[in-house]
């Protein structure tokens, strides 16, 4: 547009752009700088979206890793379990083999007692017969020597028991776990048919518990169980034999010979330790 200037009104024709003008400029001015502005947040979210994706990456990462630990655990403690399974199973064989070479045992030992049986009633014939040629009265005088004889006899041989017992003892009260073994078995091969062999049998499972033997310990116990199923020492064996099951992670078997003590010894204080423990497991 051309202004003329010589025209009478150029002065309102001036004044009538002038705004026009001035706001043209500003409407500019202001789009640039809208512009970068713009340009600044672009920048900014591309940033953001940037750490945030690191960020969700890093997190990422973390979780594999750490479920890959779980899953690498879990394998370890399922390998663990299945080790424990078959341990427990070679000892359930173990100890049934064993029980099953005892019970062999006793019937070869109850045959030879049969054996020795039937030739002591043989040699009390032949006495018989030499008494009967000897005489009466003189047999009866030997009668009484013998008799006086097996009374010394029997109680050396009770004092002499009673000793060994108690040495044996006296070893597993000072933790000679070993020794005590020893002389306990000593004792048991000397005087198989003692008052005191189920508190034998009883002490050397206990030995055993003290040196971490828990299968043998377990063996000993039986003992107890299977030779003095009527003695006194039967509560405590099954329980001490229920806690070497637990010690050597067999826990099914721990709690069926928990379950039998109470109700075979429903009274029994070993019947209320067992109650407790199952009732913790």
């Amino acid at each position: 547009m051309i202004i003329n200037f010589k025209h009478k009104g150029w002065k309102k024709t001036l004044w009538f752009f002038l705004p026009l003008l001035f706001f043209s400029c500003a409407t500019q001015q202001q789009f640039n700088s809208l512009d970068i502005r713009i340009s600044q947040l672009e920048s900014q979210v591309y940033r953001l979206n940037k750490k945030m994706n690191t960020k969700i990456d890093s997190q990422t990462r973390s979780i594999r890793v750490n479920l890959a630990d779980l899953q690498a655990n879990f394998d370890s403690i399922r390998d663990d379990i299945n080790s424990l399974r078959g341990y427990s199973q070679e000892n359930r064989m173990m100890l049934k083999r064993i029980i099953e070479s005892d019970l062999s045992k006793i019937d070869q030992i109850n045959q030879q007692l049969s054996q020795l049986s039937q030739r002591i009633s043989d040699i009390e014939g032949q006495l018989r017969q030499i008494q009967d040629y000897l005489g009466f009265e003189e047999n009866q005088s030997q009668n009484q020597s013998l008799e006086n004889l097996n009374q010394r006899l029997q109680k050396e041989t009770s004092t002499s028991k009673t000793d060994l017992y108690n040495q044996a003892f006296s070893f597993y009260k000072q933790g000679r776990y070993e020794d005590a073994i020893l002389e306990f078995k000593k004792f048991l091969k000397k005087y198989p048919k003692s008052n005191l062999s189920d508190n034998a049998w009883f002490w050397i499972g206990e030995c055993y518990m003290g040196l971490k033997n828990y299968e043998k310990a377990i063996l000993a116990y039986h003992e107890v169980v299977k030779r003095y199923p009527k003695g006194n020492k039967v509560p405590s064996a099954m329980l001490r034999q229920a806690q070497a099951f637990a010690k050597i992670k067999d826990k099914t078997s721990a709690r069926l010979i928990l379950k039998r003590l109470i109700k075979k010894f429903p009274k029994s204080n070993e019947a209320k330790i067992a109650k407790k423990i199952l009732r913790r497991r």
